[in-house]
């Protein structure tokens, strides 16, 4: 009933006021971490007055040298990516409000030697909508705005575990609503 709600809100905003010129682009550059929208490096285009699009992540490759000269065995492969949405709902010099819907992919591999399991596996995927904000915390005149930004809401959930012990494999699933937010830091230019 929650994401009902959330998608009837989040609808009713994006046909309530008129977009601005496109004179208006702007670009966020900075770090997050997000249950929304993937962490790590993070772009946010200001399209116009009230939408905004973010796209954030990361990749980690760490691998060790075999016996064979030939290939690489990876230890860790991490990455997490993902993509929001924003619609303005309050906007003016020093804070902006807004609704954002949002969807990320995070996997994980890696071989654990503290135990019998000869590799992990988690892929998770996951949906949210929520509400935010943006602080402009600083302002350096004709250069760019120091922004911090948070985010709360709720997302739909879905992660795959593998376990590899030998030839052996063990899966199960999770899935489900949880609460998630978002935080991050950057400059607007």
């Amino acid at each position: 009933m929650k994401i009902i709600l959330c998608l009837l809100v989040m609808f009713s905003l994006a046909f309530t006021s008129e977009p601005s010129q496109a004179d208006s682009l702007s670009h966020f550059l900075g770090v997050s971490i997000s249950g929304f929208s993937g962490s790590g490096l993070t772009y946010k285009l200001y399209m116009n007055k009230n939408w905004s699009a973010k796209v954030a992540g990361y990749f980690y490759y760490d691998s060790k040298e075999t016996g064979d000269v030939t290939s690489n065995i990876p230890d860790r492969v991490l990455y997490d990516i993902g993509l929001q949405v924003e619609r303005n709902i309050l906007q003016n010099k020093s804070i902006r409000l807004y609704g954002l819907i949002g969807g990320k992919k995070y996997f994980s591999q890696y071989h654990d030697e503290s135990s019998n399991i000869d590799k992990k596996v988690r892929n998770r995927y996951a949906l949210g909508l929520g509400f935010g904000t943006e602080l402009h915390a600083y302002d350096f005149p004709n250069l760019f705005n120091l922004i911090l930004f948070a985010d709360v809401g709720e997302n739909y959930y879905r992660l795959n575990r593998k376990n590899y012990y030998g030839d052996i494999k063990k899966s199960w699933d999770s899935y489900g609503f949880s609460f998630t937010g978002s935080m991050g830091i950057g400059v607007q230019f």
